[in-house]
């Protein structure tokens, strides 16, 4: 596999994982805010036993993404939430 394959490759499995975190957030958003553990479990990725934190940095990588991408926000200590811009990405 040459570079340009594998980082087409990485992209597109980023584009997904955002959009089904993206599709929990949606869904959850009556709920909203709502903890990235409820994230994880609903998309049911499991820990790891010898690293069990790399489920959590995992969504929460995915999560500051969709943050960056002003598709959500991040509540301080409470959990996160779609914005507008995340509904129109999933409605549209």
């Amino acid at each position: 596999m040459n570079n340009k394959t594998r980082n087409k490759l990485a992209d597109s499995g980023l584009q997904a994982l955002k959009h089904a975190v993206l599709q929990v957030l949606y869904e959850e958003r009556l709920r909203s805010p709502i903890p990235q553990r409820i994230i994880r479990d609903q998309l049911e990725i499991q820990r790891v036993k010898e690293y069990p934190e790399g489920a959590n940095q995992l969504i929460y990588g995915i999560l500051a993404s969709l943050g960056a991408d002003g598709h959500a926000v991040h509540h301080l200590n409470i959990g996160w939430s779609i914005t507008e811009k995340g509904i129109s990405a999933i409605e549209n």
